[in-house]
Order: C-alpha cells, then sequence, then structure tokens
C-alpha cells in the first residue's frame, strides 16, 4: 500500500530490505508522519514508518534518500532490549541484581 500510495518517492531499500522478519526497509522522500496516518486510515494502525535518516547510497530513480523501517507499533530498540535483557535476568548498570 505504501509503495503504491508513494510510487516514485518510495522504494525497497536494496539489497539491504531482503531476508527481513520483522520490518521492512525502505528508502525514499516521504513524510513519516503523514505515512502513519495512512496507515491508520487502511486499518494498519498496528504499524507505523519510523525516518531512520539519511542514507549514503542514492537511488537512480530517486536521488538523495532517507532511510524507513516499517514496525510494529509498540516497536523500539529500548523495549527490545530491556525485553533481552529481562529474558537474561540482566539489570542496567548502577542497579543491583537482587539475591
Amino acid at each position: 500500500m505504501l509503495l503504491e500510495h508513494y510510487a516514485g518517492r518510495l522504494e525497497y531499500h536494496d539489497p539491504w530490505h531482503r531476508g527481513r522478519e520483522i520490518s521492512h526497509l525502505f528508502r525514499g522522500l516521504i513524510d513519516a508522519a503523514e505515512a502513519d496516518a495512512l496507515l491508520r486510515e487502511h486499518g494498519h494502525g498496528h504499524l507505523r514508518l519510523v525516518d531512520n535518516g539519511g542514507v549514503h547510497r542514492q537511488s537512480d530513480t530517486l536521488g538523495q534518500l532517507r532511510a524507513y523501517h516499517l514496525i510494529p507499533a509498540g516497536g523500539s530498540k529500548s523495549a527490545a532490549v530491556a525485553r533481552h535483557m529481562r529474558a537474561r535476568g540482566l539489570r542496567p548498570r548502577g542497579h543491583r541484581r537482587r539475591r
């Protein structure tokens, strides 16, 4: 849906988009907040598009680009790290582990 709506302004970030299991990786020049609104309008409010900043590689069709990840709305690096630490019984530095 996003690729169709933003045709000519958004494309897969080849070759890094291949083999992904949780997120989709795009490149282009769009407004992520506008894309999130579009996702919600089409019943995909459980997803969000994250603008990961500029990329060094240029597109033959789009020129200078930004990278975007389409991820679950509740997903974040900090949430993933916190879950990873809990699963392994780890605590952030400065916190003592209970015995």
